[in-house]
């Protein structure tokens, strides 16, 4: 997927402090983006919230920030997608930024907004023997930034269980229930 030439040229009459030419890469860490509605809201958005770094922290604090102002127009699978660099997912989010920041309209993307960006339309098409096996779907389908995020919701979720439960209901047996045998 690529943009059309009219985001393009949208992105550099901007005139950001970053460039971007690969749009799945650059706009990963969310900075890019924070620069584009800072330029359209610098009143709202302090250009000194975000940070150019490529490290999760980064991207997580960048994001976080981002997502209550896309919210409402951006679907989540397009933000988390674009976050963990799969493909379509940042040129979708560009060419919805660029529709409701100009008011104007691109032949282009309209049809991956509410799509999942992985590869499971494409295995479909594949003949039972050529499709992926599961270690190469998994593999494929968790980004590193992804797997870096997961133990975090779980060990997030974990906490939230043990907050809920008394303090009396934990044993031995149930750690050794969990994990199979020590």
């Amino acid at each position: 997927m690529t943009l059309s030439r009219d985001v393009w040229r949208w992105l550099q009459s901007l005139e950001l402090s970053a460039l971007v030419r690969h749009p799945k890469w650059d706009l990963a860490n969310g900075y890019v983006i924070g620069l584009v509605l800072h330029r359209y809201f610098p009143r709202s958005l302090p250009n000194t919230c975000f940070v150019n770094g490529c490290s999760h922290q980064t991207r997580s604090s960048n994001w976080r920030l981002l997502r209550h102002l896309l919210q409402p127009g951006v679907p989540s699978g397009v933000i988390e997608g674009t976050m963990h660099c799969r493909r379509g997912a940042a040129e979708t989010l560009i060419d919805l930024l660029f529709r409701s920041l100009t008011h104007r309209s691109t032949d282009g993307l309209a049809d991956s907004i509410n799509r999942s960006f992985d590869d499971e339309e494409y295995q479909r098409l594949l003949q039972l023997h050529q499709r992926s096996n599961s270690a190469v779907a998994i593999s494929a389908g968790i980004s590193l930034s992804e797997y870096r995020h997961l133990p975090l919701c779980l060990l997030r979720a974990r906490a939230r269980k043990a907050r809920t439960c008394p303090p009396s209901s934990f044993s031995m047996q149930d750690g050794r229930s969990e994990r199979g045998t020590w």
